[in-house]
């Protein structure tokens, strides 16, 4: 899946499995208008929460050129080219309701904001509940302070995402990623999650934090 403003669009699917793909956008951060590459899967409650869905081993990865300055030349005289950096979909997979989510031994790289990120209560139906991330490899994401590989926000007062188990990833800053692991509470609210487990993981050469709980 290639060059989509979403790859797949999950809305109150039941008993969904998406397995053994490869799936990227396009996120070219120096163009301001309306692009390709806003998250590769979507789970959104319009007309319900979604249930059971399990995500394995799938390749999550965008068009990786690195800013660059290419030198064309005749001989005698010679121009730069700068181009700019294409670093996938701003989202690997962007999660505003789903109950029973797994999301198993993927690979995930150089999206343009979060590898993975959960917002409770941004939707109709802002269940988000029973999350287990295991087995997963998170490469180097973005850059900025959106550089985050897994973030979990709430967007609305006391929308928690309950029970959220990140265990056995490995998270690779690269030198180049702010933080593995940030949850944040919405304004006001008491908490942006409850009952979280983190357990088991490798977190590599980040800029920052690897762990940000607030």
């Amino acid at each position: 899946l290639w060059r989509m403003p979403y790859g797949v669009i999950l809305d109150g699917a039941i008993n969904t499995k998406i397995y053994n793909n490869w799936i990227a956008g396009n996120w070219d951060k120096l163009y301001v208008a309306m692009q390709e590459g806003v998250a590769d899967v979507l789970m959104i409650g319009t007309s319900a929460h979604c249930q059971l869905t399990r995500i394995k081993d799938n390749y999550f990865s965008g068009a990786v050129n690195s800013t660059r300055n290419t030198t064309y030349s005749d001989g005698v005289n010679s121009v730069v080219k700068s181009y700019p950096s294409n670093i996938g979909s701003q989202v690997g997979i962007l999660c505003f309701s789903c109950e029973d989510l797994n999301i198993s031994d993927n690979y995930f790289g150089r999206n343009s904001y979060n590898l993975v990120r959960l917002v409770p209560g941004a939707g109709a139906y802002e269940i988000i509940a029973d999350v287990r991330t295991k087995g997963n490899f998170f490469d180097n994401v973005g850059d900025g302070t959106e550089s985050i590989q897994f973030r979990i926000d709430a967007q609305v007062i006391n929308a928690s995402v309950l029970g959220a188990v990140i265990d056995s990833n490995t998270f690779n800053g690269e030198y180049d990623t702010n933080n593995a692991i940030c949850i944040f509470a919405s304004p006001g609210a008491t908490h942006a999650a409850a009952n979280v487990e983190i357990t088991n993981n490798g977190m590599m050469v980040h800029t920052a934090s690897p762990i940000v709980l607030t």
